[in-house]
C-alpha cells in the first residue's frame, strides 16, 4: 500500500509539472504574440508619422513652388509710375501714436514751439549755471520753468517746429494748466495728439506729411483689392510743397455731449506731391467712378459739398486719416459703426466753424 501511494503521488506531481510547463509555454507564447502585436502597432504608427511628415514636406514644397511662380509672375508685371498732387480740402490728422506734453513745448503769440526738453534744458544750464535742477522734480515745476524761459527758447531757436495754435488752447496753457476741468476729477494736462512728421527735403523743416500707406489704404477699401492685387499697387509718402499745420480741436459728438480733444492737424489748403506705381489692375477712371459711388452712398452731403472742388477730369476726391469714420476705413457691413461723429473746430465751445476731417483732392500730373 505504501509503495502504491508513493507511486500515485509521483504520478500526480509529474502531471502537475507537465501542466505547469504547458501553462508557462502558453503564457510565453501569449506574451510573444502581444509583443509582436505591440511592435507591429509601433511600426504602423511610425510609418503613419513618416507619411504625415512626408505629406507636410510635399505641401510646403508645393506652396513654395506656388509662391515662387506668383513671385515670378509679379516680377514680370510692369508697374507704371504716375506723379500726383494732393490738396487738403479740410483738416487732416494722421497720428504718430504720441502726444506733445507741456514739458516739450511753450506757447507764445498764438504759436506753439515744440522742442526736445533735454536739449533745451542743457542750453539753459549753459547760460545760467546757478539753476538748481533739484527743484525741477515734477511735471508742474518743469512746465513753469520752461514757461519762464520762453523768450530764451524762441530767441535762440531751440525749437524743432513752430505751429499755429487755437486762441482758446493758448489761453488754457497760460491760465488753466493743471486746473480741474468741469469741476470733476480730471485736470487740464495740456496733452496734444501729434501728427506724424518728418524733415521736408525741400525746406529742411520738420513738417507733418501724409504716409503712402494712408492713401493706399483708402484705395484698398474702395476697390476691395486682394492681397496679390495690393502688391501691384505702390504709393509713396508725400512731400510737402505748401504745408500749413495748426493745433485745434477734435469734437467727438455723441447723443449726450461733445468730447473735446486737442490735436495737431494738416490745415486746409496744404499741398503735397507723391507717386503711384501700379499695374493695369485698375484705371484712374475706374477708381474715380468707384470713389464717387462709395462716398455718395456713405456721406452724400459732405461729398456734394467737396465734389465742387473737383473741376478737372484728372482730379478725384479721397478721404484719409483719423476721425473720418470707420466705414471709410473698412468696407465691411458686419463692422458696427461708432455712434460718435468727429468734427474739426478751432474752438472748444464755439461750434460755428466746424469741418469734417480728412477730405482731399488728388490730381494726376502725368498719366
Amino acid at each position: 500500500m505504501m509503495a502504491k501511494s508513493k507511486i500515485n503521488v509521483n504520478i500526480v506531481q509529474g502531471f502537475k509539472n507537465t501542466q505547469q510547463k504547458k501553462s508557462t509555454k502558453i503564457d510565453q507564447t501569449k506574451k510573444q504574440k502581444e509583443e509582436e502585436k505591440k511592435q507591429k502597432e509601433i511600426q504602423k504608427q511610425k510609418e503613419l508619422e513618416e507619411k504625415r511628415i512626408q505629406e507636410e514636406q510635399e505641401k510646403i514644397e508645393q506652396e513654395k513652388r506656388k509662391k515662387q511662380e506668383i513671385e515670378k509672375e509679379f516680377n514680370k508685371t510692369e508697374l507704371k509710375t504716375y506723379r500726383l498732387k494732393i490738396t487738403t480740402l479740410s483738416p487732416v490728422h494722421i497720428g504718430d501714436g504720441t502726444e506733445l506734453e507741456p514739458i516739450s513745448y511753450v506757447i507764445q503769440d498764438k504759436f506753439l514751439y515744440s522742442f526736445d526738453e533735454n536739449y533745451v534744458l542743457e542750453n539753459i544750464l549753459k547760460d545760467n549755471k546757478n539753476i538748481d535742477i533739484n527743484n525741477l522734480e515734477n511735471m508742474d515745476t518743469l512746465v513753469e520753468f520752461f514757461k519762464s524761459y520762453k523768450d530764451f527758447i524762441i530767441k535762440n531757436q531751440l525749437y524743432k517746429s513752430k505751429i499755429a495754435v487755437a486762441k482758446d488752447i493758448a489761453k488754457l496753457y497760460d491760465n488753466n494748466y493743471g486746473q480741474s476741468n468741469n469741476n470733476d476729477e480730471s485736470f487740464n494736462q495740456m496733452l496734444i495728439q501729434k501728427n506724424i512728421a518728418t524733415i521736408n527735403p525741400y525746406t529742411n523743416q520738420y513738417e507733418p506729411y501724409i504716409p503712402g500707406s494712408s492713401i493706399k489704404g483708402a484705395f484698398q477699401t474702395i476697390l476691395c483689392l486682394s492681397v496679390d492685387e495690393s502688391r501691384l499697387l505702390k504709393v509713396s509718402d508725400t512731400i510737402g510743397l505748401k504745408v500749413e499745420n495748426q493745433i485745434a480741436w477734435s469734437l467727438r459728438e455723441s447723443k449726450k455731449s461733445k468730447i473735446p480733444q486737442k490735436l495737431e492737424v494738416i490745415s486746409k489748403g496744404s499741398i503735397y506731391k507723391f507717386e503711384i506705381s501700379k499695374s493695369n489692375i485698375f484705371s484712374f477712371k475706374d477708381l474715380k467712378e468707384k470713389l464717387h459711388q462709395f462716398y455718395q452712398d456713405n456721406d452724400s452731403q459732405a461729398y456734394l459739398n467737396f465734389s465742387r472742388e473737383v473741376r478737372k477730369e484728372n482730379q478725384f476726391l479721397l478721404k484719409i486719416g483719423r476721425y473720418i469714420g470707420q466705414k471709410f476705413m473698412a468696407n465691411n457691413p458686419d463692422i458696427k459703426q461708432p455712434k460718435t461723429k468727429a468734427m474739426f473746430s478751432i474752438s472748444e465751445k464755439n461750434s460755428k466753424v466746424e469741418l469734417p476731417f480728412g477730405w482731399v483732392v488728388c490730381e494726376i500730373i502725368d498719366d
